[in-house]
């Protein structure tokens, strides 16, 4: 028997009469891409109702940004739906780049080194990548230097990105932060003030000792399940209040 071609489906649950949450799947069939849901924890989501047998499914046609179309909404972004569109070219992205405003992309499933990069410069508003997976690490990095908000990706606080907290620690947010190097975290241990890093769910034992250096605020990484027993002395020697381990 061959194998079905996969399709996209964009899966709608609803509880009493509202939507709660709405996920892209990869499936042959819409029977397949409601009973896959919960069993793929890439795509599972905490807001699903795994008990509930109500879905609005779609199935989600390809619409590939390009250069023309990419043109078409920086002149006239009422009648292009961005969200609607599943692939972008690197060139579109350069493109897209320069609008002074939010580029709703969810419906991306992945993203190019190039395309991350030249999303990465633009700025008037936020980015949502919902739909993207996964990033290769070189885009990751591209995008951690992105100035406004971008919803739907692990984010990586480097050097850079944690040097650009401190100076300007209203338009970085570090509770989108997913993982931190050990040169961030001591970057980060001399802001004066609260870090909510909840996102994180490791901490290697150096970023623990920076981090435990940290004075001026309280330290906040409900989202780390379990240290190391160096990591865990370093951070019982915290001036502030931790909330998140347990000692």
């Amino acid at each position: 028997m061959p194998d079905l071609e996969l399709k996209t489906w964009r899966v709608t649950s609803i509880s009493y009469g509202s939507q709660v949450e709405t996920r892209l799947v990869k499936a042959p069939t819409q029977e397949a891409a409601e009973g896959d849901l919960f069993d793929s924890g890439e795509l599972e989501h905490e807001y699903f109702d795994a008990e509930s047998s109500q879905y609005e499914t779609e199935e989600v046609v390809t619409l590939l940004m390009d250069h023309d179309l990419a043109n078409r909404f920086i002149d006239d972004p009422e009648n292009v739906f961005l969200s609607e569109v599943t692939a972008i070219t690197d060139e579109a992205a350069g493109i897209l780049s320069k609008y002074p405003g939010d580029l709703e992309l969810d419906g991306l499933t992945e993203l190019s080194d190039a395309a991350a990069e030249s999303l990465s410069k633009h700025k008037g508003g936020d980015l949502y990548i919902n739909g993207v997976g996964k990033l290769s690490d070189a885009a990751a990095k591209s995008l951690s230097k992105y100035q406004g908000r971008i919803d739907g990706i692990t984010l990586l606080m480097d050097h850079d990105l944690a040097n650009r907290f401190i100076d300007d620690p209203e338009n970085v947010f570090l509770s989108e932060v997913r993982a931190i190097t050990d040169e961030a975290a001591g970057i980060l241990s001399k802001y004066p003030g609260d870090l909510e890093l909840d996102g994180l769910t490791e901490l290697s034992d150096a970023a623990a000792e920076s981090l435990s250096k940290h004075k001026g605020g309280d330290l906040y990484i409900d989202g780390v399940e379990k240290l190391s027993d160096a990591a865990a002395k370093s951070l019982s020697k915290y001036q502030g209040q931790i909330f998140g381990v347990v000692f």
